[in-house]
């Protein structure tokens, strides 16, 4: 009899092994589960943000077209205005001339705002401007000193 209850508890000791052992199997399939839920939770929200930035990336990329094309049609009417300004400056008028070259330095910084480039063609526009000028004042100069103006 003795030898039996020896058996019995050896059993029901092993069986309470077994049980804390499935408990714990249990508990780590649970934990993994909780695990697998938020990954499959975080790998939806990234392919939803990568989605979601493609299409912010397409718009981008578009919006740029449309800048792209615009800057070409106004880089192409400050070209046919440039021509235009050149013509005018055949013109023997003064002050058409002065006009013309204001305008020249108008469409220059433009066109460099344009194309990002830095100012240095603004120069010579504004430099043949006011070359004119002083040419200008001394002939006036000279018509005052010599009478002509009257």
């Amino acid at each position: 009899m003795e030898k039996l209850k020896d058996e019995l508890n050896s059993v029901g000791e092993a069986l309470k092994q077994i049980e804390k052992h499935n408990e714990k199997i249990k508990s780590d399939i649970a934990i993994s589960r909780r695990v697998t839920y938020a990954t499959e939770e975080d790998i939806l929200k990234a392919e939803k943000d990568k989605r979601e930035q493609d299409l912010f990336i397409a718009h981008l990329k578009r919006e740029n077209e449309r800048r792209l094309e615009k800057k070409e049609i106004i880089l192409a009417k400050i070209s046919g205005m440039y021509w235009k300004v050149i013509a005018c400056m055949s013109c023997s008028c003064f002050w058409l001339h002065c006009v013309c070259l204001v305008m020249m330095c108008i469409l220059h910084i433009f066109t460099l705002q344009l194309k990002r480039e830095r100012p240095k063609l603004l120069e010579m526009p504004l430099v043949k401007l006011r070359l004119r000028w002083k040419a200008y004042i001394q002939r006036r100069n000279r018509s005052w000193h010599n009478g002509s103006h009257l």
